[in-house]
C-alpha cells in the first residue's frame, strides 16, 4: 500500500443529508416508544392477563421480600406466596382482596402520599407500570380462587 498515492475521490455527501438521518432516527424512536407501548398494554391491558411469576414475582422480589419473606416477616406480613399474601399481617388490613386492589392495604402502602408510610421505605416510588401490574394481579379474581379456598380450608 502506498500512503503517497492519491486516494480514490470520495463522494461528498449532500449538504441536507444530516436532515434524512435526522428523520430516519426520529421515526426509529417514535416506533420504539410505540412497540414498548404496545408491550405494556399487552401485559397490563386487561387484568386477568398478569402473570404472577412472569410479573409480580420479581416485583416483589425486588421491593418486598427483604422486609416481607420468609427469613423476616416485618409486622408478620408476608409476601412472598399467594397464600401468605391473603393472609395479611398485624395491622389487621387484608394485604391483597382479590378483585379489588383499591381495598388492598398492598395497594394503600405503596401509593401513600406521606413517604414516611409509604413502602418501599428509604426508596422512591414504585413507576407507574409497576403499580398498575400489582393491580392488574389483584384485580384478576379468579386468579385468587384456589388460594382463596385454600385458606379457608387452614382456618377450618
Amino acid at each position: 500500500m502506498n500512503l503517497l498515492a492519491p486516494s480514490a475521490p470520495r463522494s461528498v455527501a449532500a449538504p441536507w443529508s444530516w436532515i434524512d438521518n435526522r428523520r430516519s432516527v426520529g421515526r426509529l424512536l417514535r416506533l420504539g416508544w410505540v412497540v414498548s407501548g404496545l408491550t405494556l398494554l399487552s401485559t397490563v391491558g386487561r387484568s386477568g392477563e398478569v402473570d404472577y411469576e412472569r410479573d409480580v414475582v420479581p416485583l416483589l422480589q425486588q421491593y418486598c421480600v427483604d422486609c416481607h419473606g420468609p427469613d423476616v416477616a416485618e409486622a408478620n406480613l408476608r409476601l412472598d406466596s399467594l397464600l401468605n399474601s391473603l393472609r395479611g399481617g398485624d395491622s389487621g388490613e387484608a394485604a391483597v382482596v382479590p378483585g379489588a386492589s383499591e381495598q388492598s392495604y398492598l395497594i394503600a402502602r405503596i401509593l401513600h402520599s406521606d413517604p414516611s408510610a409509604r413502602m418501599p421505605p428509604d426508596s422512591p416510588p414504585l413507576e407507574a407500570d409497576e403499580i398498575a401490574l400489582l393491580k392488574g394481579w389483584i384485580d384478576d379474581a379468579p386468579a385468587w380462587s384456589a388460594t382463596q379456598a385454600e385458606l379457608a380450608e387452614q382456618k377450618v
